[in-house]
């Protein structure tokens, strides 16, 4: 990626920012600071690591990245004045982003799935709609579900 002042989803999907943090975390074993993920997955440009910034605060929302918090030299959280925590610049996978990386299809699923025709397609279509939005998936899972699906139909208009 050259000299990309935006990591927009439509280019970089949500999963190969997650997969490229727990790279530069050591799969899982610490964190790592949006420079460092900026540098691993070839942004250049001023201030690259802003655009990955800008993702990985979208995802902590989305429930997907975990901030690490600041912390004395006692090891106690600290509060601003406000009494809300305060985080350091430094970033890992949840347990959710780690599904949403890594998560794959038993092989069975794989082959069902593959052997659907158009029209079943459409129908799993609006049954996954239905499940993630109105049958009690949890809000990150409708969201990562929704962004996978944005992400793939860019790719199919390239």
């Amino acid at each position: 990626m050259a000299d990309r002042a935006h990591l927009r989803l439509e280019e970089f999907s949500d999963r190969e920012l997650l997969m490229a943090l727990d790279d530069v975390c050591g799969k899982g074993e610490g964190w790592a600071s949006a420079r460092e993920v900026a540098a691993h997955i070839g942004i250049d440009g001023e201030d690259p690591h802003r655009a990955v910034s800008q993702r990985l605060s979208w995802q902590v929302r989305f429930g997907s990245v975990e901030r690490e918090f600041a912390r004395d030299e006692h090891g106690n959280i600290r509060y601003n004045r406000h009494g809300k925590p305060m985080y350091t610049q430094n970033w890992r996978l949840s347990d959710a982003g780690r599904t949403a990386a890594f998560g794959k299809l038993r092989k069975a699923d794989e082959t069902a799935l593959g052997r659907l025709e158009e029209g079943q397609m459409l129908v799993l279509t609006r049954w996954l709609t239905q499940r993630t939005h109105a049958n009690g998936a949890s809000p990150v899972t409708s969201k990562l579900v929704e962004r996978e699906w944005r992400y793939g139909v860019a790719q199919g208009k390239r």
